[in-house]
């Protein structure tokens, strides 16, 4: 039990939650430690949007990431050629930038562009198969 999470236990999604928050605590208080050693605002509203912005950057950094790495392994996965294996990649990829949408970190434009040519690549594979 690390940070009252039990690792065993799947959160969002079904992933364990342990090495996003151990990582985001992580970040956040090296920022916070760099913060109080170079400020450059006055004003304390300013200096509390910083600190917001950078948590918020950190929290974003999870899902953005996540989403990438789900599309570049749909992407390894059509490159080897098999549409089942390729099928299933594609679709936790698309689940992960809907995700990544949903929370605003994409645009959703950006979002349905990169799930639109997955699913191309992944048509194109099927056609290739048959």
């Amino acid at each position: 039990m690390l940070l009252g999470l039990d690792e065993k236990e799947p959160g969002l999604l079904g992933i364990s939650t342990t090495p996003f928050i151990i990582c985001y605590n992580f970040a956040l208080s090296i920022f916070t430690a760099a913060l109080r050693r170079c400020c450059l605002a006055n004003i304390n509203s300013a200096k509390k949007r910083i600190r917001q912005n950078e948590k918020a950057r950190l929290r974003n950094r999870i899902h953005r990431g996540r989403a990438r790495a789900q599309v570049r392994q749909a992407r390894e996965a059509i490159a080897t050629g098999d549409t089942a294996v390729s099928a299933e990649a594609v679709r936790e990829a698309v689940r992960w930038l809907d995700h990544a949408a949903s929370k605003g970190v994409i645009h959703p434009n950006n979002a349905a562009r990169r799930k639109g040519r997955l699913m191309k690549r992944l048509a194109a594979l099927e056609a290739q198969a048959k």
